[in-house]
């Protein structure tokens, strides 16, 4: 068998001959395979850089525990402060659709996304103006975000990403 690779910048651009009957072409050089692979396997010093059967078993079982390791590693436990608002979205939808925060004092809302898709909470108030943005991620993951004090009143808060998501908010 043999390579036949074009000169200059194309060593990636090989092209392959089941043949030696094909003559050499201008701008081509015929490479032997077997010739390549024993030249390489053997460093200037004359040592044999080829891996002995058992090192490479070795290197593999070494390579997929380490892959289980961390594949295998349950994600960690989030909790949300003690005066935290608390709103989750499962399900493509908000499981807490009903929640309450302090008038007039600045409150730690902490989404729980437990999807694996894009979610945020967005808070309106009850003319369509926005009055909070929270950060657009993909769950399972949990984030904080401090919300500016609002008035007492009644707000709504949507999903950007899934506007049927929505829920109340009660300040007062």
């Amino acid at each position: 068998m043999i390579y036949r690779a074009r000169s200059g910048l194309a060593s990636a651009s090989w092209r392959f001959f089941a043949s030696l009957d094909r003559p050499a072409q201008p701008g081509y050089a015929h490479v032997d395979v077997r010739q390549l692979a024993a030249d390489v396997a053997r460093h200037p010093s004359g040592r044999d850089w080829r891996v002995a059967p058992v090192r490479v078993a070795a290197l593999i079982a070494t390579v997929a525990l380490l892959i289980s390791a961390c594949a295998g590693a349950p994600a960690p436990t989030l909790t949300p402060p003690a005066d935290a608002v608390v709103i989750t979205a499962e399900g493509t939808a908000f499981t807490t659709q009903h929640v309450t925060a302090p008038a007039m004092a600045p409150f730690t809302l902490w989404f729980d996304n437990l999807d694996h898709e894009l979610h945020n909470v967005h808070i309106w108030d009850a003319n369509g103006a926005s009055i909070f943005v929270g950060e657009t991620f993909t769950g399972p993951d949990a984030r904080t975000a401090l919300v500016p004090p609002l008035t007492p009143g009644t707000y709504t808060f949507k999903c950007d990403i899934h506007p049927q998501m929505t829920g109340t908010l009660v300040v007062g």
